[in-house]
């Protein structure tokens, strides 16, 4: 996930020292589709399968991982072959125009304001305790890659289930870190049954609807909402929580979720 270089530091007294950083590693992975040339999203070179999964289905273009015939990832050359049983042609013709998100990187995401307009808001079903969030982003927070090291410049996201951390994946990209999570669950053939997103990065609109499309009704961020994800986070009836610092916290809409 990250590579090392030696730096040279500054030090308050004013002195110099060398040292060697592990730095985070962003790659172009291109996915195809049935032969034909999709998209090139900027990530962290981990998790590729999920990634591509993730995004396609954030993307609508499957709808579970039974769509997909079979996928091929080839991370030296950067690329990705997916083989549908069906492949919809629509589902790209039919994009129109499309809004390129604030993502990190080269903005690669295909939302549509129009995306989320014909949908059903989620119902509160559900309640949280503040402390209990709390302690979840904390842990999520703290959480080291899968040889137990971590390294500045990443993000993370989490999907958690009856107050517990189910999966957590790490990326570049805020955004890819959400399609891992998503391609992780899909992946597993298993329902997402998640209550809630913790992504360490800002709450955009993307990340917003990404959550819909995972039926997770609650958000939570160590960031920033947008003003449009709160708008259309009102519209869905999701509950966005953000600048999550210890023991305080922002919540920005649907407060019924919560219990203070």
């Amino acid at each position: 996930m990250a590579i090392l270089k030696k730096v040279l530091q500054v030090k308050e007294s004013g002195v110099f020292t060398k040292k060697e950083l592990r730095i985070v590693r962003e790659n172009p992975i291109t996915i195809y589709i049935n032969g034909e040339e999709f998209v090139t999203l900027l990530c962290t070179p981990t998790h590729l399968k999920e990634l591509a999964v993730g995004f396609l289905a954030a993307e609508k273009i499957i709808t579970n991982a039974n769509d997909i015939k079979e996928i091929l990832v080839d991370k030296d050359k950067g690329l990705i072959w997916i083989e549908l049983k069906v492949y919809r042609k629509i589902a790209k013709a039919t994009y129109g125009k499309r809004y390129l998100t604030s993502g990190c990187g080269k903005g690669t995401v295909f939302y549509h304001l129009n995306d989320v307009m014909d949908i059903k808001p989620f119902p509160v079903v559900n309640k949280f305790e503040v402390e209990t969030i709390f302690t979840l982003v904390k842990a999520v927070a703290k959480k080291t890659d899968e040889k137990g090291e971590t390294a500045g410049g990443i993000h993370k996201a989490a999907l958690v289930e009856d107050n517990k951390v189910q999966v957590i994946k790490s990326d570049v990209g805020r955004h890819n870190a959400v399609d891992k999570v998503f391609g992780s669950i899909l992946l597993q053939n298993k329902e997402i049954k998640a209550d809630m997103l913790i992504t360490t990065g800002r709450i955009s609109s993307e990340i917003l609807t990404k959550s819909y499309a995972m039926g997770v009704p609650v958000v939570v961020s160590l960031s920033t909402p947008t003003a449009l994800s709160i708008e259309i986070a009102e519209n869905l009836n999701i509950t966005v929580i953000g600048y999550v610092r210890g023991k305080k916290a922002n919540i920005y809409s649907v407060p019924e979720r919560i219990i203070l």
